[in-house]
């Protein structure tokens, strides 16, 4: 993992929140984030509340793995010292598809539509392109999340599949996946 300088990004309505590299001292933050968070952003993500139970051990082993691992990015957005936005970037271990960066990316709900989304996501990217490795950005998220494709789509991202009924929330309850992905570079067609 490359690690971004730490910048401060001003949102539509004024507030200010830093944007930089997760490190492993900020392991029990992301958890508090996380639990807080969890009720807020549950309909948007594949876990279940009582399904999370990661130790900050655990997190602290996680975010100081992806600094060790080729083509991984953790960023945090703080203010007032709280971590109020969350999105990482990490590929597989398999050489065929070790060009693909995937994408997972978490706002606490007073932070939506405020731009900083956008601006994760567009450091992500210029990350992305200056990395020698990575060639594709890839991520999943649910159909009925209209909020967040307009925000990949906005960032070029493309709709490059969908599984019908992948998540299911309950009897009868399904979800529809939309798997988008983004060019980083020239890219080798052949």
């Amino acid at each position: 993992m490359s690690v971004l300088s730490p910048g401060v990004v001003t949102l539509r309505d004024g507030r200010e929140v830093t944007v930089r590299s997760a490190v492993p001292e900020d392991a029990e933050a992301v958890i508090r984030y996380l639990e807080i968070g969890q009720p807020e952003f549950t309909k948007y993500v594949v876990s279940e509340p009582d399904e999370f139970n990661i130790t900050a051990e655990q997190e602290r082993d996680w975010i100081l793995a992806q600094e060790h691992a080729t083509g991984a990015m953790v960023l945090i957005a703080e203010a007032a010292k709280e971590v109020v936005g969350l999105l990482n970037c990490s590929v597989q271990s398999r050489r065929r598809i070790a060009h693909v960066g995937q994408i997972g990316m978490t706002l606490r709900r007073a932070y939506w539509g405020s731009g900083l989304g956008s601006a994760m996501m567009t450091l992500l990217i210029e990350w992305a392109q200056a990395h020698p490795v990575l060639e594709m950005l890839q991520l999943s998220v649910y159909a009925d999340n209209h909020r967040a494709i307009r925000l990949y789509r906005k960032c070029d991202f493309v709709e490059a599949g969908r599984l019908p009924g992948r998540t299911k929330f309950g009897p009868g309850e399904y979800k529809d996946d939309l798997i988008m992905c983004r060019r980083v570079d020239g890219g080798d067609e052949s």
